[in-house]
């Protein structure tokens, strides 16, 4: 379970809790005891200072700024008219308590290090390359490691993965079917200057990813392969003209009613945001959830009976958890999202980085992130 606190506001979650029990017996790697438990590397969210640009790094350490002015910021836009959305109560005890001793040139390089690591474990990988265009399953109850081109990766219990363009799958592999799902996430590698000049530097650690521009991802027949009623979850950057055309544009051509919005905050070991909170368009600690209900035409609409009546989605909320070093490691939602949703809900998640038990993943590096360097043995690495 990743939800440590919950209220009104929001939640405090944790991603490392939701891929902390991974059990497999695969022959592949064994532990003493025969049986693998494996979770996510900690050492991917030791993220124990506020990111700082490497440029700014001798500046902090010459004039004596540290985190105190950041947190002063951040109390001040938080009680703000304008940044009500994201008040937070940081309950004693929600978040793991960590002491932020490290010194401002640290700037997190435990988990820069792994991160960049990772990058260049996979740097000759051609995700959209013919030998990693392919299918699969793990219908078994418990987690799989396999080797795909030369690499093991692991698959998690009841997962189910198509690797290829979004587009191309849907058409290749549902166009003979309709109304499949309840829940579609969707994580889009929008198109903007900033993520462009990013992705340049990326590409060369294999960390970069097409982008797709405001067309081709409304392009996407959302409305053929949603249920009705399905809820529609899109991950955006905080830029106003992508949430425009999110809400006024893809929304109304998938048959898809904007809800709210809701917001993911990036916190450190201590629960103080990545980096300052800004008025401009500046680099934001947050990032930002579409979300939306899509409808049937009343001709194909079906009664809901009382068994699959659910909670719905009528206010802005807060999600807060420690980020992963990894670019676009989003944290799984799930958890949150089950009680608006019916029981057993059917669900897939587009332009998918990594397997979540209970989705159908699509996208061209839908299993990137199960590579096993990622991973440690819980046996040798125990919970603290």
């Amino acid at each position: 379970m990743s939800i440590l606190f919950e209220s009104t506001l929001g939640w405090i979650i944790s991603h490392q809790n939701f891929f902390g029990h991974l059990q497999t017996s695969s022959t592949d790697i064994i532990s003493s005891s025969g049986v693998l438990k494996l979770k996510l590397n900690p050492d991917l969210f030791q993220i124990n200072k506020p990111f700082v640009q490497e440029k700014k790094i001798r500046n902090i350490a010459k004039t004596g700024e540290d985190e105190n002015e950041v947190e002063k910021q951040f109390s001040e836009l938080i009680n703000s008219g304008s940044s009500q959305a994201f008040k937070v109560n940081f309950m004693s005890g929600s978040i793991e308590k960590g002491q932020e001793q490290s010194s401002a040139d640290d700037n997190n390089t435990t988990a820069r290090k792994t991160a960049r690591n990772f990058y260049n474990e996979l740097s000759h990988l051609d995700f959209i390359g013919d030998e990693l265009r392919f299918n699969g399953a793990n219908t078994t109850d418990a987690a799989v490691i396999s080797q795909v081109a030369g690499h093991s990766f692991l698959f998690p219990y009841n997962t189910q993965f198509y690797c290829g363009d979004v587009k191309e799958v849907i058409f290749k592999h549902f166009s003979d079917k309709e109304n499949l799902f309840d829940l579609i996430i969707m994580d889009p590698p929008w198109k903007n200057k900033c993520i462009w000049r990013n992705n340049k530097r990326k590409r060369t650690e294999g960390g970069g990813y097409r982008l797709v521009d405001n067309d081709e991802i409304g392009s996407i027949p959302v409305n053929k392969i949603a249920r009705d009623r399905a809820l529609i979850i899109v991950w955006c950057t905080n830029a106003t003209a992508h949430r425009d055309d999110i809400i006024n544009y893809m929304f109304p051509k998938w048959n898809v009613t904007y809800l709210t919005t809701w917001y993911w905050v990036k916190v450190t070991h201590s629960g103080t945001p990545i980096c300052p909170f800004n008025i401009s368009s500046k680099k934001q600690p947050y990032e930002t959830i579409v979300i939306g209900r899509h409808f049937l035409p009343h001709n194909k609409r079906k009664e809901i009976s009382s068994s699959t009546s659910h909670e719905d989605i009528t206010s802005r909320k807060i999600i807060i958890s420690q980020p992963s070093a990894l670019h676009s490691h989003k944290p799984p939602l799930i958890d949150i999202l089950l009680k608006f949703l019916p029981s057993q809900p059917k669900c897939c998640e587009l332009f998918a980085r990594y397997l979540v038990p209970g989705f159908i993943s699509i996208g061209n590096e839908v299993i990137k992130l199960q590579h096993v360097s990622l991973y440690v043995d819980k046996n040798t690495n125990p919970d603290t």
